[in-house]
C-alpha cells in the first residue's frame, strides 16, 4: 500500500467546487494525514492543503463487506470479553 499526496488549493473567496472535490477526494480515499494552511494574498487567499492518503484498492465501504463476525467465531464467554474490551 504505498503512500500518495494529493494536493488542493481553495479559494477563499466562491471556492465551492475545489471545496466539493476535495470532500469527494476524503470519501473516496484512505487518508493518513491532512497538512492544511491559509495563504493570505489578497484577492487571492486560499486554504492549501496538502493529503496523504493509501492508494490500496480498497475504499472505506470495502471494509463492511470483509467484516468479520466475532459472535461466530468466539465462544460466548470470550466474546462477552471482547465486547468489554472494544467499548473501553
Amino acid at each position: 500500500m504505498p503512500v500518495q499526496f494529493k494536493f488542493f488549493m481553495i479559494p477563499f473567496h466562491s471556492g465551492i467546487q475545489a471545496e466539493t472535490d476535495l470532500n469527494l477526494f476524503l470519501r473516496s480515499h484512505r487518508v493518513l494525514t491532512i497538512h492544511r494552511e491559509f495563504v493570505n494574498q489578497a484577492e487571492n487567499a486560499c486554504w492549501c492543503m496538502a493529503v496523504e492518503y493509501l492508494t490500496d484498492s480498497a475504499k472505506p465501504g470495502d471494509a463492511k463487506k470483509n467484516r468479520v463476525d466475532y459472535r461466530k467465531i468466539l465462544s460466548p464467554d470470550d466474546f462477552a470479553v471482547f465486547v468489554k474490551l472494544r467499548e473501553w
